[in-house]
């Protein structure tokens, strides 16, 4: 068994190239982190084993917050294990990486880096079982740049003894509206086709967090599958919890309290059109308290100045 899983992970090195992670599968009686480690030794110029059962806060945090900047990313991990890393020659393994979700939901960020190789090793099955319906944001509202997190929810407003469903979007680094449609039902087709429109005008670098609510349209094979094939990562608050997405109910509760509630639309066009100038006034004209008193595009505005100049 034990020669078997070597002479696999040197045929994934020799095709993959740098191309591809490896799940090595198995219980900890197979073994399996100790012939991982044997193959790192023999077969690397160097290597970092991130074992998970130990792996203190500050690693965590570093797969949490640094993903946006690898070069960080990867000075910040060679300082806490002392050890250097060669390009196309040092090794990474990611053990019992079940214990971790977030590690496994970033590896494809990793690998398409392409300094390092990377191995896993863990219980696919509990993966699966731990990445289902993960809180990664944790109430973690302040993020670094642009197109880091987005928020989304779905609110309803009756006009005329009719239900009008609302998906909206948010930016978390400016709170910014980056994306929103009205819809006739709370469904998956709603928030599919909001986000898509969000995505399509940002066209975001990765990686991406899509942080939203339990609601069965978020949750939806459909909806997921749809993330999943765009890269990215998908966030859930915790059952009970709408404080897990409180920026997107603070943006609902200002609409309906300011526009909203304070209008007798005539007609379903009037209500349309007040959405509309009101999510220009929010993101071009409000001033908001998290953004130092800068509108949400004035905010973002000023990132890219700042970007420019660097």
């Amino acid at each position: 068994m034990k020669r078997k899983i070597y002479d696999k992970l040197l045929e994934w090195k020799q095709y993959s190239n740098g191309h591809s992670a490896v799940l090595v599968q198995g219980a900890r009686r197979v073994g399996k982190s100790y012939i991982v480690e044997a193959f790192a030794k023999a077969e690397y110029k160097s290597y970092i084993l991130i074992d998970f059962n130990l792996a203190d806060q500050q690693v965590r945090d570093m797969f949490l917050y640094d993903m946006s900047d690898l070069d960080t990313f990867f000075l910040k991990l060679s300082t806490l294990y002392n050890t250097k890393l060669y390009p196309r020659d040092s090794l990474i393994i990611l053990d019992e990486v079940q214990l971790f979700p977030r590690a496994r939901s970033v590896i494809k960020y990793l690998v398409a880096d392409g300094r390092y190789d990377y191995i896993e090793t863990g219980s696919l099955v509990s993966i699966k079982e731990n990445v289902e319906n993960k809180n990664y944001l944790k109430q973690q509202f302040s993020v670094s740049r642009p197109n880091e997190v987005w928020v989304s929810d779905v609110t309803y407003y009756r006009l005329n003894g009719k239900d009008y469903y609302l998906c909206a979007v948010l930016d978390l680094y400016a709170r910014r509206i980056i994306g929103y449609k009205i819809g006739f039902s709370n469904s998956t087709q709603l928030v599919r086709s909001t986000f898509q429109a969000a995505y399509k005008d940002r066209n975001p670098q990765l990686p991406l967090t899509l942080h939203t609510d339990r609601g069965s349209n978020y949750r939806s094979k459909t909806f997921c599958s749809l993330l999943r094939s765009l890269g990215v990562i998908q966030s859930f608050s915790n059952a009970h919890t709408p404080y897990d997405n409180s920026v997107m109910e603070s943006f609902f509760s200002n609409l309906k309290r300011e526009e909203l509630y304070r209008m007798k639309y005539r007609s379903e066009r009037e209500f349309r059109t007040a959405v509309d100038q009101y999510m220009v006034f929010y993101n071009e004209q409000r001033p908001h308290a998290k953004n130092k008193y800068k509108t949400p595009a004035g905010k973002e505005a000023e990132y890219v100045s700042n970007d420019t100049a660097l």
